[in-house]
């Protein structure tokens, strides 16, 4: 059944959307008078079908090899448009008005493009999937959910709020890389000294160093920096971004991290979706794109397609892995009772706050474990600098004896 989205003012000015399913226009005015809202603006909302956005947590956006923009850049980059979406602004005029702030060049030339086309006519959802903005994609979810919803100013806040969590889990982690490299140069330019010094030959054996350096430290540095890039690169595709979703849930403390942040997202998006009447297949397709890791995002959209043959919802979200028990329960007991919109308001709060518990103890698992691997990495430099200045400064009291 189509959608249609109205747009309208409540008696305190206060601007009011939503989204009715009806098979046509005169039918959706009547549900919309139906729900005591007048003088609203009725007209078809995009329904995307067959569309699905790419998955994941840090991953693919709107397209292969597009990296998002730096964490800080998007949490600002999201705050700021919801603001504007807050002070009245459609959203044309919104992506404007940042397109001619930000400083991030990838999301300021995106946006002034999308701003281009919603004002002419385009949806949300597929001009910033056609311009190629730089974002996650549960953030590219989030402003589809928002735009389907009416509610684009909460998916705004969820998106910043998507950024800030992925701050805190890299917060202090600056220094700890900056020693990792300089430990990967220091091991590249001290290690052709073990080789040994002639103190009779000192210019001839600079000279062998120097070679080393050219032929093999540096090299050997520019290879980690070129497997570092192409890592990250392939982070930004569909491949690397189930990949790395994969490896995040091998391990307790980034598995309880991800299944905190995926049922807070889902949640959240689901209960904004029956909040806006969307049938629960659509609702829960959409939900499935806010959850960041790819795998888990992949089984929540599975979901979608066994309650659109016909299960009911406690039944589909029973083989979510990244659910707790209590979310399911409350979650079957609100459909029951027809409260589903209010227990999921309610497991939306609840789960938020266990998300953030669950980033605070991934944040100092990897703080601590950064600091391990570089300590051993420190002393494994340190040991091989004292090997060579050993050797060098016998080598030289050697010579020096003899020279006696």
């Amino acid at each position: 059944m189509p959608l249609f989205r109205y747009e309208a003012t409540d008696a305190k000015g206060h601007p009011v959307r939503g989204v009715v399913n009806a098979t046509t226009l005169t039918d959706a005015h009547a549900q919309v008078d139906g729900k005591g809202i007048r003088g609203a603006q009725i007209y078809a909302a995009p329904t995307h079908d067959g569309q699905k956005v790419a998955a994941s947590s840090s991953a693919p956006v709107s397209g292969a090899f597009l990296r998002p923009a730096p964490a800080a850049e998007l949490a600002l980059f999201f705050r700021q448009l919801g603001a504007y979406i807050h002070s009245g602004l459609s959203a044309a005029e919104a992506f404007g008005e940042i397109g001619g702030r930000t400083r991030h060049a990838g999301l300021r030339t995106a946006s002034l493009q999308i701003a281009h086309r919603v004002r002419s006519g385009e949806s949300i959802g597929s001009a910033t999937r056609a311009v190629r903005i730089p974002v996650t994609a549960s953030q590219l979810g989030l402003l589809e959910i928002g735009e389907t919803t009416g509610t684009l100013e909460l998916a705004c806040s969820e998106a910043a709020l998507s950024a800030e969590t992925d701050m805190a889990l890299s917060k202090g982690m600056a220094w700890t890389k900056w020693l990792f490299w300089q430990n990967i140069w220091a091991f590249a330019f001290i290690a052709p000294m073990v080789r040994g010094i002639d103190a009779n030959q000192l210019s001839r054996t600079l000279k062998i160093w120097g070679l080393d350096v050219i032929r093999f430290g540096i090299p050997f540095c520019l290879a980690v920096h070129g497997i570092h890039f192409l890592f990250l690169t392939y982070r930004s595709t569909l491949a690397g971004a189930t990949f790395a979703g994969k490896v995040a849930l091998l391990f307790p403390v980034s598995r309880r991290t991800a299944y905190a942040r995926a049922e807070a997202a889902f949640v959240r998006s689901l209960g904004q979706g029956v909040k806006a009447g969307l049938p629960l297949g659509r609702g829960i397709e959409l939900a499935a794109s806010s959850v960041e890791n790819a795998v888990l995002q992949e089984q929540a959209r599975n979901t979608a397609l066994r309650i659109n043959r016909g299960e009911t919802l406690a039944d589909t979200i029973a083989g979510l892995e990244f659910l707790s028990h209590n979310a399911i329960a409350r979650i079957a007991t609100g459909e029951r009772t027809g409260t589903l919109e209010a227990t999921l308001k309610q497991l939306a709060d609840t789960a938020q706050a266990a998300s953030m518990a669950a980033v605070d103890g991934d944040r100092a698992f990897r703080t601590w474990g950064s600091i391990a691997v570089t300590v051993v990495a420190t002393v494994a430099v340190t040991i091989l600098v004292g090997v060579a200045l050993k050797d060098a400064i016998l080598k030289f009291a050697d010579g020096f004896a003899e020279g006696l």
